[in-house]
């Protein structure tokens, strides 16, 4: 059954078929009296408040530095952009944005690559050629901060040794004999 029904009989829970909505000047100034209830005579006034509210603040600051690191998972953890430590899994501590920041990589997944390309033997004859390479990430700070973009690096090195060997072999020993060599 709706609130609001039309034929003006209106049960609406927070406007009580007033037609407005509540008066937030007159929430808000109650909740304020009753702040100060129960937290007895304030003598700072709105220094003491604005103590409080930092102190608050900073606790939530201080919490945000918690992070979980998955079984799958190893974080790299960095102070100011450079490489301190590795976090395994687990719960750990940082020190918050900005001094401290994570960034966990999953260290059991089997990463591919694949790439297909047409290249040219030394009998001059063009093979094409279809590749695939698994791996998995065993040191996280290399696999972050030693190459700009191992994906791409990987490609690139793998497609210009097997241009090499291509290059090198006849067409019927790559279609062939030689292909699992290759």
């Amino acid at each position: 059954m709706a609130w609001n029904e039309p034929g003006g009989n209106n049960r609406d829970p927070w406007n009580k078929g007033s037609g407005q909505g509540p008066d937030f000047d007159a929430v808000l100034k109650q909740f304020k009296e009753r702040f100060a209830r129960r937290g007895g005579k304030s003598n700072g006034g709105p220094q003491q408040s604005l103590g409080l509210i930092s102190i608050v603040l900073a606790v939530l600051w201080l919490l945000s530095g918690f992070y979980i690191v998955d079984e799958q998972e190893r974080a790299a953890v960095m102070r100011f952009g450079a490489y301190t430590r590795t976090a395994e899994r687990g719960p750990h501590w940082r020190m918050p944005w900005p001094f401290e920041t994570v960034e966990k990589v999953n260290v059991t997944q089997v990463r591919q690559i694949t790439d297909r390309a047409d290249m040219l033997t030394q009998d001059e004859n063009i093979v094409d050629v279809e590749l695939k390479v698994q791996y998995r990430v065993s040191k996280v700070e290399d696999f972050l901060f030693q190459v700009e973009d191992p994906d791409g690096t990987l490609r690139q090195t793998l497609m210009s040794a097997v241009r090499d060997v291509v290059g090198r072999s006849n067409m019927d020993v790559i279609l062939t004999d030689g292909r699992q060599k290759v």
